[in-house]
């Protein structure tokens, strides 16, 4: 017979004890319900990914406050019935414009119609901003240029430029539309004849001693919904990461406004999709 030492006894003790256990929880396993138990790891896994943002945006004379559910990356839920019915109806218009205040809120209007016979009282409030506020810290983006943004070009009587990056962080391919003293407007009416179209993921707009008017559109010939915002002489605005606003410019005739990843500016009426490769045209005009 053989004799079993120390260590056998050990192993076989082991052995039975992880039998039991194992063929314990199998029988428990199969006579509970395994969509509770199933629910309990779904839910435990989003309690830890979820975060709450507040936001809001002004349509029609009114502020609209709401907070948003994000698991990771993705918006799950809107806390503000009244928020998502505005959403869903914006989906359905053709001619929305959303536009950029200089204080980082977002303003919807109905057509550009609308929005052009309010931009005088909206100009009119922004430059005072833009008078008001005060230096802007340098960041690092990466880009190959010498300088954080990419350069200012003034020749030729250019009161404006704008750049358009495929890349976020001003990177990758890019064009770059300017406006001269005394042209009414500048525009490309479709991204494609730059190959640009839907691809725009970050952008820069400058001014030299002019307001401007910014706008882009979702669809070629500027048609369907656009972004759009003005830029004043002595203001600088940054949206960078989670989307910081930074103003003043120690040059009174420069300033500029430049977005890093258009993947954190949502569509209008879209709350689950954002601007980024979404571009087709363009479109600059004094103001």
């Amino acid at each position: 017979m053989k004799r079993f030492n120390f260590s056998d006894i050990i192993i076989l003790f082991s052995m039975l004890v992880f039998s039991s256990c194992t063929n314990e929880f199998d029988d428990e396993f199969q006579n509970s319900d395994n969509s509770n138990f199933l629910n309990v790891i779904t839910k435990s896994s989003t309690v830890v990914d979820t975060t709450f943002v507040s936001q809001k945006f002004y349509y029609e004379g009114r502020t609209f406050n709401y907070i948003s559910s994000f698991v990771g990356d993705s918006l799950v839920s809107i806390d503000n019935p009244e928020v998502v019915e505005l959403f869903e109806f914006f989906s359905t218009q053709s001619s929305l414009v959303k536009y950029l205040h200089q204080d980082g809120i977002i303003e919807y209007f109905n057509d550009r119609e609308t929005f052009l016979n309010q931009l005088s009282s909206i100009v009119e409030s922004e430059r005072i901003i833009a008078e008001q506020e005060l230096a802007i810290e340098p960041y690092y983006t990466g880009h190959p240029w010498t300088t954080p943004l990419p350069p200012m070009d003034q020749s030729d009587n250019k009161i404006a430029n704008l750049w358009l990056f495929d890349d976020d962080n001003y990177d990758d391919s890019y064009t770059q539309l300017d406006l001269k003293l005394g042209e009414n407007q500048s525009s490309i009416s479709n991204l494609r004849t730059v190959d640009l179209n839907d691809r725009v993921t970050s952008f820069v707009a400058y001014v030299f001693n002019h307001g401007v008017l910014f706008e882009m559109f979702e669809d070629a010939d500027f048609q369907d919904s656009s972004f759009s915002f003005c830029v004043f002489p002595g203001n600088r605005t940054v949206f960078s990461g989670d989307i910081s606003f930074k103003f003043g410019d120690p040059s009174p005739q420069i300033g500029f406004c430049s977005i890093a990843n258009l993947k954190n500016c949502n569509v209008i009426g879209n709350a689950y999709d954002s601007w980024n490769d979404r571009i087709s045209s363009v479109r600059i005009t004094p103001l």
